[in-house]
């Protein structure tokens, strides 16, 4: 089994198929940039919402499946991929970004 990676972007007012495109392009990049076989975890909330914290909270789930995270363009405008951010740091999750 190859090691996870979680991809943090902004998914707000997004079409679920963007953020699909979005996220196997990231991991190409990651494995570009790394050398590194990773396999995505999936961090799409399954589940309609219309809370943001319950999203975020999903996506924390499966973060804690990765042994490294990569994070798009445009990461730090958003407060859900700057919490995610603060969990990799603390946690000493790898952190990957262009």
């Amino acid at each position: 089994m190859n090691p996870g990676l979680f991809v943090s972007l902004p998914m707000a007012g997004r079409k679920l198929s963007e953020i699909e495109d979005e996220m196997q392009a990231c991991l190409a990049k990651a494995r570009s940039m790394t050398g590194v076989k990773y396999d995505l975890v999936d961090s799409i909330c399954p589940f309609e919402t219309d809370s943001p914290v319950y999203a975020l909270g999903y996506a924390v789930c499966a973060l804690s499946f990765a042994q490294a995270a990569y994070f798009a363009p445009g990461w730090r405008e958003y407060r859900g991929c700057q919490i995610e951010r603060a969990i990799c740091e603390k946690y000493g999750i790898r952190v990957i970004a262009e």
